[in-house]
């Protein structure tokens, strides 16, 4: 059976239901273009949104803090719901250019230095960079520090997502230049980049603990 959660309202929306597919219900609404949630150990929600607003001052994609019920400014009013409405959208946990916010990965792992644990990295596919996330609680919500974690100048690539491996490190997934079809900037010139997928990993000087082999390479 098919079940579904139905509104009038334009845009897109973050659906949940049961394991069972029973008690669809939206969760909050007016995304654009809502790319990836993870969750942090509190239980709140922070996604990459591409098209969080229209361009302003040089800025339009976003970080944001997905609360119940919460409305984004795109497309912030939804007539057709009788239950709690904010009387104002949800500010972004970070702002950004054109960047095509895509994957988003929260690290849990223990093969970075600690200051990255429970960091958030997130793949930019138009700025061709990985880059990691800082929160800090402020207020209800959370303050944000960005900073790039992998850039690269080669107009071929672009990333799409970020993934923890078993062995802690973090694989990046470039989808290269064959994109065009929603994203003009995904092919700026004409070339057969296929894409592909890279680990980054973190070489301790003297290492803590054996971390666990990446997947294919386990022994025993």
């Amino acid at each position: 059976m098919v079940r579904t959660a139905h509104t009038r309202a334009p845009g897109r929306g973050l659906l949940r239901c049961r394991p069972d597919g029973s008690g669809v219900e939206t969760v909050a609404r007016g995304f654009e273009n809502l790319v990836e949630v993870v969750f942090l150990p509190d239980g709140s929600i922070i996604g990459t949104v591409t098209w969080y607003q229209l361009p302003e001052r040089g800025v339009r994609d976003a970080l944001v803090h997905v609360l119940e019920e919460g409305q984004f400014p795109i497309h912030p009013v939804d007539t057709s719901v009788s239950h709690l409405q904010f009387n104002a959208v949800l500010p972004p946990v970070a702002l950004f250019p054109a960047v095509a916010h895509s994957g988003l990965e929260i690290y849990s792992g223990n093969a970075f230095p600690p200051d990255m644990r429970g960091n958030l990295f997130s793949a930019q596919h138009n700025s061709r960079k990985i880059v990691r996330h800082h929160l800090t609680p402020e207020g209800s919500s959370y303050a944000c520090e960005t900073y790039d974690f992998v850039t690269t100048e080669d107009p071929d690539v672009h990333f799409s997502d970020v993934l923890q491996d078993t062995d802690g490190s973090l694989l990046l997934l470039d989808t290269g230049s064959w994109y065009v079809q929603h994203c003009p900037t995904g092919r700026i010139r004409q070339a057969p980049a296929r894409g592909g997928i890279y680990r980054v990993s973190f070489e301790h000087p003297r290492a803590m603990s054996s971390p666990k082999p990446p997947r294919g390479q386990q022994t025993g």
